[in-house]
């Protein structure tokens, strides 16, 4: 009975042993397989950073990204420059007046609404008109009304600029654009502008641009300049009426030059046939 206690006793004991020592062996075994995947991963992703996140690090992760700071644009270089555009010394930055100006109207060909909003905080000066001007042209493109209009408000008659953009307003809308000449003031601005006006009338309807020309610019040299420019076109359309008309000019050196016009745009013709 003894014997068999002692034996058994024993048995147990082997298969503890035993048993611990196949569990040393499992858990050597699982980290050998995990030492193996982690550099398994390393050798994959060898630039993929580790992070440790603690709360303070946690809570700036969370947190939106701050804007960029915001760098000074080129109008705002301009802007500033303004009243010194001689003060640059680098090669990058405006050196004289002229380049001033041509950077001015570089960035209102892109802006034109911004430029205009900003010419108007400027004095009376060149560059003020220059920005105006640039930005009424723009505008032209795509309502050549508020362009005029726009014109008007800051008088940018010069260098025919009005006229110009009346000329753009007749072509997209005739109707309205020699209405409006009709409510201007009768002087030279309002001559140049009919005159403008008629010429892109009488390249479609050169009848009723002969009227109005007769009717809004007042007699005289504008008159008569503008009544050669509507016959010649005239003329090119259908030179029977264009005598018809210039047959009706009482005698005067405007009743030569008109009949000249014709004789000559007739050879002119006989000679391209």
């Amino acid at each position: 009975m003894a014997f068999s206690s002692c034996e058994t006793l024993l048995g147990t004991i082997y298969f503890d042993t035993l048993k611990k020592k196949m569990l040393l062996k499992g858990t050597l075994a699982g980290l050998s397989f995990t030492l193996v995947i982690a550099c398994a991963f390393i050798m994959l992703f060898p630039s993929r950073p580790v992070h440790l996140y603690t709360e303070k690090s946690l809570e700036a992760y969370n947190r939106p990204p701050e804007s960029p700071p915001v760098q000074d644009s080129d109008l705002e270089t301009k802007v500033a420059r303004a009243s010194r555009p001689m003060e640059s010394s680098s090669d990058s930055e405006v050196q004289t007046e002229s380049d001033f100006l041509g950077k001015i109207r570089d960035w209102t060909r892109r802006y034109p609404e911004a430029a205009l909003a900003w010419a108007q905080q400027q004095p009376n000066n060149q560059e003020r008109d220059e920005a105006l001007t640039e930005a009424c042209f723009q505008i032209a493109q795509t309502d050549p009304k508020r362009a005029v209009l726009l014109a008007e408000h800051f008088n940018l008659s010069q260098d025919g600029v009005l006229e110009n953009l009346a000329q753009q307003w007749a072509a997209k809308n005739l109707s309205t654009a020699s209405s409006w000449i009709t409510t201007q003031p009768a002087d030279g601005r309002r001559d140049a502008l009919a005159t403008g006006v008629a010429f892109i009338w009488s390249q479609t309807q050169p009848a009723g641009a002969a009227e109005f020309v007769m009717e809004q610019i007042r007699p005289g040299l504008a008159q008569n300049g503008a009544i050669l420019m509507v016959l010649h076109q005239w003329a090119m359309l259908d030179p029977n009426a264009a005598d018809a008309w210039a047959q009706q000019f009482p005698e005067s050196p405007l009743r030569d030059q008109a009949l000249h016009e014709l004789s000559g745009i007739a050879q002119y013709k006989q000679g391209t046939q």
